[in-house]
Order: structure tokens, then sequence, then C-alpha cells
């Protein structure tokens, strides 16, 4: 849901329309959605799996934190995007 709302025009949307400048940036950033969500299925089939496909729960937990590790990485560098926009439309406007 969470990427759903950002594709149909989420939050990026008005600060692209404010600085179009950073379009490519966040096109770049939106093509890593369906990426984080084949990792996250995979990582939920492995986690589903009978029997299990982790040695054991550190190696899942492992490979779940290095996944939050990339989103928040994916997710300040969309609020990078959104900061940057305002203050090129607060340099327009002063």
């Amino acid at each position: 849901d969470h990427f759903a709302l950002e594709e149909s025009g989420g939050y990026l949307a008005h600060a692209l329309s404010q600085a179009p400048q950073f379009a490519s940036r966040a096109e770049s950033l939106r093509r890593q959605h369906a990426t984080f969500l084949s990792n996250l299925d995979t990582l939920t089939d492995r986690l589903t799996a009978t029997p299990a496909r982790f040695n054991d729960w550190s190696e899942a937990c492992q490979e779940f934190d290095n996944f939050l590790s990339r989103l928040q990485l994916h997710e300040e560098a969309e609020n990078d995007i959104v900061n940057a926009a305002l203050e090129a439309d607060e340099e327009h406007a002063g």
C-alpha cells in the first residue's frame, strides 16, 4: 500500500511539481519499489516454507534487518528530494 500510494501521486508529486529537476532521481527511486516488494515476498516465502529455508532465526532476523536498512535509505532519499524541492521553491519565491 505504501508504494502504491507513492506511485499514484503521493507526497513526491507535489514536490516534483514545484521542482521538476528532481524527476529523474524520483523515477529512479520509484523503479526500486518493485525490487523491495519482490524482496519482501521472497523473505515471506522463506519464512513460511516447510521446512523453513533459514538455518536459524538469527539468519532470518539479519536478512530482515538488511531489508529494513535498504528501505530506510530509500525513504531517506525520497525525503531528500522533498526537502531539496522545498528549498528550491523557497529560493525561487524569495
